[in-house]
């Protein structure tokens, strides 16, 4: 009997929106532990339904960074069948930095300038991020061929992925052409449809 070989279908999904703290009466960078906000929760859950509507299912497995903020939007997409399920995987989490608590009056100038990572308050290279995310998507999508992933990250990680898997093999470009090239909003997912020959096709979806 041939096997017939089924696509395999990525959703790389950046987390729904967190709470900022507060800094001298100013909004901050958030950290590691902060949850979503209540309108955040509510983008999640549209976005579960979007991708039910797009599939006419959920998904078979669901990866998530460490993060809270991340964790708790995977935990909304994963519904009652797999919340229970969800693997936590160190490599998804976001870039390790000390921008958490930095007021956001400081922190958006330097980021729309691409220079966020020539600043010394950012601790890794993108090329380290590259590393650490494509070992993780490569271990993800061996280990559930023919299946239906969902994948929980980060802003900045996720768009380095996304170079990784359209440019492998060629130099990074810049932080600002990454940009340019590819975001994720919050709450936001890219369908990647990867074809048993290597072929991927791609589709947002909100």
């Amino acid at each position: 009997m041939v096997k017939i070989m089924q696509n395999t279908v990525v959703y790389l999904i950046r987390h729904s929106t967190p709470e900022h703290p507060m800094k001298a009466g100013l909004q901050a960078m958030y950290g590691p532990q902060a949850p979503l906000t209540v309108p955040g929760r509510q983008k999640a859950e549209k976005l579960r339904s979007s991708i039910i509507s797009r599939e006419g299912k959920s998904f078979d497995s669901i990866y998530s960074s460490p993060f809270k903020r991340a964790f708790e939007t995977a935990s909304i997409l994963a519904g009652d069948a797999l919340r229970n399920k969800i693997v936590v995987i160190e490599g998804l989490r976001d870039t390790d930095s000390e921008w958490p608590g930095t007021p956001m009056d400081e922190l958006i100038p330097i980021a729309e300038a691409g220079q966020l990572f020539n600043d010394p308050r950012t601790h890794e290279t993108i090329a380290e991020i590259a590393r650490r995310m494509t070992t993780a998507f490569h271990q993800i999508i061996g280990a559930h061929p023919g299946q239906m992933i969902g994948v929980v990250s980060h802003g900045d990680p996720l768009r380095i992925l996304y170079d990784r898997i359209w440019r492998p093999g060629q130099e990074i470009p810049a932080y600002a052409q990454l940009v340019r090239e590819f975001s994720l909003g919050q709450a936001q997912g890219l369908r990647l449809e990867i074809f048993p020959g290597g072929r991927i096709e791609k589709e947002f979806i909100s």
